[in-house]
C-alpha cells in the first residue's frame, strides 16, 4: 500500500509481493513452494531503528513476533496441505 514519507520501504514491499508471485509461478511444477508473509506493525527494533517511535505508526499496539511467526508457519503448512 503506497504510504506517505515510507515511498522506499512501501515499493520494497510491494516488489517482494510482486517477486514472490512470478517466482511461485516459475517453480510451480518443482514442489517448492513460495510465500510472502507481509504482517502489520509487529514489536522488534524495526521503530526504534527508523526513528519512528515518536510517530502514530510507532506509539501503535504492535504484535508479538512469536505470535507472527507462529501464526505465519500454521498458514504456511495449512495451505501446503491444501494442495
Amino acid at each position: 500500500m503506497p504510504g506517505s514519507f515510507q515511498a522506499v520501504y512501501n515499493a520494497s514491499k510491494a516488489f517482494i509481493n510482486s517477486f514472490s508471485f512470478a517466482l511461485r509461478e516459475e517453480v510451480k511444477d518443482t514442489g517448492v513452494t513460495v510465500t510472502c508473509l507481509m504482517p502489520g506493525p509487529t514489536d522488534t527494533e524495526f521503530f526504534d531503528r527508523a526513528e519512528l517511535e515518536d510517530k502514530r505508526l510507532g506509539q501503535m499496539k504492535k504484535d508479538d513476533p512469536a505470535m507472527v511467526a507462529e501464526l505465519a508457519t500454521r498458514q504456511c503448512w495449512r495451505a501446503t496441505a491444501m494442495w
